[in-house]
């Protein structure tokens, strides 16, 4: 297995064997967890491949009430 290399999204399997991704800061830190598992693998990396096609969407504050 190869060295992983940071920034990278890292997919794994839980207990059942179902698959989720972890995404990892150019440090190495984990910052993000998808919130759910996923069945098949490719419904995970389908998942991972519309996060990086949204990573130049705007930031968009929320007003207070």
């Amino acid at each position: 297995m190869s060295e992983q290399v940071n920034p990278c999204y890292s997919v794994k399997q839980d207990f059942k064997g179902d698959s989720f991704w972890v995404y990892y800061s150019s440090n190495g830190a984990e910052v993000a967890r998808s919130s759910r598992s996923y069945a098949s693998q490719s419904d995970c990396l389908i998942t991972i491949d519309q996060l990086q096609k949204s990573a130049k969407s705007p930031i968009v504050f929320a007003k207070e009430k």
